[in-house]
C-alpha cells in the first residue's frame, strides 16, 4: 500500500507548478473497491489531501493511473444534506 501511495506522490510532483496545488495529507492512504463506469469491483487506492483527493487505479493505462478526483459538484449531487445551502 505505502509503495503504491509512494508512487501516486511522486506522478503528482511531475506536474507543473500551478497544477501542484493538493496541500497536506488528510488521511493515510486508503483501499477502496469501487464502481468506474461499467467496470464494478475495482480495486483502487485513494487518499484525501487539503485540497482534492489522488486515487491510484493499476488498472488504468500507465499515464492515467494517478488521476485527481472530481470534487465539488460531484461532492454536492452525492451528499446534498453535508453541504450547506
Amino acid at each position: 500500500m505505502t509503495a503504491l501511495l509512494e508512487r501516486a506522490l511522486r506522478e503528482v510532483s511531475r506536474l507543473p507548478e500551478e497544477e501542484h496545488d493538493i496541500g497536506l495529507p488528510m488521511t493515510e492512504a486508503l483501499p477502496a473497491t469501487v464502481t468506474k463506469g461499467n467496470l464494478p469491483d475495482r480495486q483502487i487506492v485513494l487518499q484525501v489531501f487539503q485540497r482534492t483527493i489522488l486515487t491510484y487505479d493499476p488498472v488504468n493505462p500507465a499515464d492515467f493511473q494517478v488521476e485527481r478526483a472530481n470534487v465539488g459538484v460531484d461532492y454536492r449531487r452525492t451528499f446534498p444534506d453535508r453541504v450547506p445551502g
